[in-house]
């Protein structure tokens, strides 16, 4: 929807028609710089999935910007929040793709997901053309809003209830347990263990 949304308003209701458009593309494109530069710096979140879905959530409001019309500032400031939030949702869900999909099924898992992701636009741009043909862009932010952040609700509360019942007591030992048996203490003494 945004790809739909973005050059209408650039177009019909802003001031400054392709310069406001390219404005606002590279502001996208600042906030995606940085997020990825933020997410590569810092550790990667203990529950990435929970992770994901706080940050759709804070994507997806981003989009109510576009509910300023026609203060270009605040559409601005809103397609910005997108970028940021967004980017580091798609580092941590490559991250757990390559941790959850077994190495000989990587190529057809990856392909099925992306082409779940590029038949998204089309999808989106053919709910928000009615809508800007209607001379409705709000009903359009409320639903790019919606479509964004309710997923990343489910995603976010079902994950914090795996995590509280998986979370592990706090008497017990800080460390997992080592599996299997432990070496001899003539084991230890092995010239092998000095390389």
């Amino acid at each position: 929807m945004y790809t739909v949304v973005t050059p209408w308003l650039a177009k019909n209701r802003l001031t400054g028609g392709a310069t406001t458009l390219g404005l606002l593309l590279a502001t996208m494109s600042t906030g995606e710089l940085i997020g990825a530069a933020a997410s590569g710096a810092r550790p990667a979140p203990r529950n990435p999935l929970r992770a994901i879905g706080w940050f759709q959530v804070l994507a997806g409001l981003g989009f109510l910007g576009f509910l300023a019309v026609p203060h270009t500032a605040v559409i601005a400031a809103g397609v910005l929040a997108v970028g940021v939030f967004a980017t580091p949702m798609t580092v941590w869900a490559q991250s757990v793709r390559m941790q959850r999909i077994p190495p000989e099924l990587r190529g057809r898992g990856f392909a099925t997901l992306r082409t779940l992701m590029l038949v998204t636009p089309p999808i989106g741009a053919g709910l928000a053309g009615p809508l800007l043909a209607a001379g409705r862009p709000g009903a359009a932010a409320v639903g790019m809003t919606t479509l964004a952040a309710v997923p990343g609700v489910v995603l976010s509360v079902l994950f914090w209830r795996k995590a509280e019942v998986a979370r592990p007591s706090r008497v017990g030992p800080a460390c997992a347990p080592i599996v299997g048996t432990p070496p001899s203490e003539s084991a230890l003494d092995s010239p092998i263990l000095d390389l």
